[in-house]
């Protein structure tokens, strides 16, 4: 870990790109027999994430691939239910 003015890194920008890369690959080896997979992010972070790792599998998978934004209420979730945009 390193500290940056009065914080503590957990991971830099490059280990953080080595896991997003890491888990499309886990993605890959756990449906690489399937046609096409769904992709689904919480809007904000989540999906920003979720674009993350269908940009690396779009380069390494074969199958179809499509993505949705979950508009849900975070701090109720269970009772709100949830919607997604395609």
């Amino acid at each position: 870990m390193t500290e940056i003015k009065d914080r503590t890194v957990i991971l830099t920008d490059k280990q953080i790109g080595q896991k997003i890369t890491r888990i499309a690959h886990q993605i890959l080896e756990n449906n690489f027999q399937e046609k096409s997979v769904i992709i689904m992010g919480i809007h904000g972070e989540g999906y920003v994430l979720a674009k993350r790792i269908v940009t690396i599998l779009e380069s390494i998978a074969e199958f179809d691939m499509e993505l949705f934004d979950v508009n849900m209420d975070k701090k109720n979730p269970l009772t709100s239910g949830f919607n997604t945009d395609v």
